[in-house]
């Protein structure tokens, strides 16, 4: 314990500085835990990036997709 002397540093204003200063980094520590997204473990990109792969090689293909809308603006401009 330290000797308090007249006019000297107190203690008590800076442990409460360091509280209120604690205060403020876990309230901000909270508002960015909203900002976090949790990662499966292992990491599933490569198998995600295959699938999506797969998907675009077949069903999802460039030719196949500008076709399919291709029928929608027709349906839509006959069923007016």
């Amino acid at each position: 314990m330290y000797l308090r002397l007249p006019g000297g540093f107190s203690e008590e204003e800076r442990a409460a500085a360091l509280r209120q200063h604690a205060a403020a980094v876990s309230a901000q520590a909270e508002a960015l835990s909203s900002a976090v997204v949790e990662r499966p473990m292992p990491s599933q990109y490569g198998a995600v990036v295959k699938d999506v792969g797969a998907f675009v090689a077949s069903t999802g293909s460039t030719s196949r997709i500008v076709s399919l809308a291709d029928g929608l603006e027709v349906q839509c401009f006959v069923s007016l």
